[in-house]
């Protein structure tokens, strides 16, 4: 019995040690990241993000679709793939600038989704134990997932680590070079098959889930960036990006009543771009570059329009 006691106790310390240790060694590699996809580009948002006038957040359809060499102004896409407005949520809470422009895309599918959780933010818990504003997030939203990281230092680099390595070891330069935009160019394979797909299929339409409403993790969400923009006396503005699947028009209503009733700008250009040229496509959801550059120009001028509007309210 004595034997099993001990036995425990020293792997209870060897995995804290190990734990601790490769925590200890990822986070120094972390932090001098400032290439890549994910760890690398939220480094580099760290840096660059006070010099911007313009800051983009969002998924796939901003970081394919909007190009801030289109803005006349300093300007950073930070849309990443593969997440939604929680992702976007945690890193707006660490914004201070004042008088700043911020864009967030918004998703009709996840924002009347009956199930988001808003978990898409946990690939940041990293960030916590160095930025108060990100810490107090996950204090607020994600408790638990707080509790697992102090657990266990490791964790919070759950699916990372092969990113973290490889970039520290490569050093890439796509985020450096575009300012967080990253087009999509389909090679000729691509473009004759998505033809064909648009030929043989009818029109995609999104699921609708019964009754019909806003998520209240997503609506959150909203008011939490809605309160950050207050603060820091920011220009918010809201979108939906272009995309070829057809969305019911009582998703339409309410997102511009309820953004509308919160006194926020929305610009809706789900159908903005040519759905008839597949030139402009990469797939139903996601603008090719040729298509992106013709957004991003019609984006910038909305928001132009925008600023006009609040200028003269102010003055």
């Amino acid at each position: 019995m004595r034997n099993s006691v001990i036995l425990a106790v020293l792997l209870i310390v060897c995995f804290y040690a190990t734990d601790r240790i490769v925590a200890m060694i990822l986070s120094s590699a972390e932090e001098k990241i400032f290439t890549g996809h994910r760890v690398g580009k939220v480094n580099y948002f760290f840096n660059v993000k006070d010099s911007m006038d313009i800051l983009i957040f969002g998924s796939s359809r901003a970081v394919h679709h909007v190009d801030p060499k289109t803005f006349d102004r300093p300007t950073f896409n930070m849309g990443m793939g593969a997440t939604h407005l929680g992702y976007a949520a945690a890193l707006i809470a660490t914004l201070g600038k004042k008088k700043q422009i911020v864009m967030v895309q918004i998703d009709y599918k996840t924002m009347f989704s009956p199930t988001y959780s808003g978990k898409d933010a946990i690939e940041l818990l990293y960030k916590a134990s160095k930025n108060n504003a990100i810490n107090h997030f996950f204090d607020v939203n994600f408790p638990e997932e707080k509790r697992l990281s102090k657990l266990s230092r490791s964790y919070v680099y759950n699916g990372r680590v092969f990113g973290v390595i490889k970039n520290y070891m490569l050093h890439a330069e796509e985020v450096r070079i575009n300012n967080g935009y990253e087009p999509l160019i389909p090679d000729e394979r691509q473009k004759q098959i998505f033809k064909g797909m648009l030929a043989q299929t009818e029109t995609k339409t999104l699921e609708i889930f019964e009754p019909i409403k806003i998520n209240e993790r997503y609506k959150q969400f909203i008011y939490d960036i809605k309160e950050v923009a207050a603060k820091n006396n920011n220009l918010l503005v809201f979108f939906t990006s272009p995309s070829l699947v057809k969305i019911d028009n009582r998703l339409i209503e309410m997102t511009t009543n309820f953004l509308e009733k919160e006194g926020l700008e929305y610009l809706n250009h789900t159908e903005i771009v040519n759905g008839e040229d597949p030139e402009l496509w990469k797939d139903h959801t996601h603008l090719s570059k040729k298509g992106a550059t013709i957004y991003s120009k019609k984006l910038a001028s909305s928001l132009n329009v925008i600023i006009d509007k609040t200028n003269k309210e102010v003055n």
